[in-house]
C-alpha cells in the first residue's frame, strides 16, 4: 500500500471521529458542590434537626411505631416512600400519608386544595402557620400542611374507616412531631 491510500484512509477515520464526537461535549453552568450539599435556595445544609433534605429518609421523620399510636393503631405497613410516604393501619381501618415538597408553599397548597373542592382553614402547628384540609363529603379524613422548618411544606393526611375518631387531631399531632423532631 502506497502512502497516499494510508493518508486517505486515516484523513476518513479522523473525520469519521471527529463529526462522531461533535456533539459530545456541553458547557454545564452553576457552581460545584460537595455531594449531599444543598442547592441554592434550599435554605439549609441539612445537617441541622427539623430539616427536610434526604430522599426517602423523610419517610422515618415520625417512627412507624409513633405513627401507629398516634393515630390509634396496633400493626403499621408501609404502602409507598417517595415524595409521598403511605402506610395503612391495621389492615387499613386507617391510612396515613405523609408529603414534603421542598418548593412548595402554603398558597399552592391551599389553591390547589380549593380547587379540589376541600374545605381548607388556617391553623398552626407548633406555632407555624399552617392549613387544615377537610373533603366536604368525608368527616373521616382530614390533613394538616405546615411550613417546614427550613424550607417548603410538610403535610400529613389520615382517613379512617367512619368510626368516629378524629383524623385532624391525628394528622395535627404528627405535623407536631415533623416540625418537632427532637422527640
Amino acid at each position: 500500500m502506497t502512502a497516499r491510500p494510508i493518508r486517505t484512509a486515516l484523513g476518513a477515520a479522523a473525520l469519521v471521529l471527529l463529526l462522531a464526537c461533535a456533539g459530545c461535549s456541553h458547557t454545564v453552568t452553576g457552581s460545584a458542590r460537595p455531594s449531599g450539599a444543598a442547592g441554592p435556595g434550599t435554605g439549609g445544609s441539612g445537617a441541622e434537626p427539623g430539616n427536610f433534605r434526604n430522599l426517602l429518609q423523610e419517610c422515618k421523620t415520625v417512627p412507624d411505631q409513633t405513627i401507629t399510636q398516634v393515630v390509634g393503631g396496633s400493626s403499621i405497613t408501609n404502602e409507598f416512600f417517595g415524595a409521598i410516604c403511605r402506610w395503612s393501619i391495621d389492615n387499613g381501618t386507617a391510612w396515613v400519608t405523609f408529603h414534603w415538597f421542598e418548593r412548595g408553599t402554603l398558597a399552592t397548597e391551599r389553591a390547589t386544595t380549593q380547587r379540589l373542592g376541600y374545605a381548607v382553614a388556617d391553623s398552626r402547628v407548633s406555632g407555624v402557620q399552617a392549613i387544615t384540609v377537610r373533603p366536604h363529603d368525608d368527616p373521616s379524613a382530614c390533613g394538616v400542611t405546615t411550613m417546614a422548618t427550613d424550607a417548603g411544606v410538610i403535610g400529613w393526611w389520615v382517613q379512617y374507616r367512619a368510626d368516629g375518631r378524629d383524623p385532624c387531631a391525628a394528622a395535627q399531632r404528627l405535623a407536631e412531631l415533623s416540625l418537632n423532631r427532637n422527640q
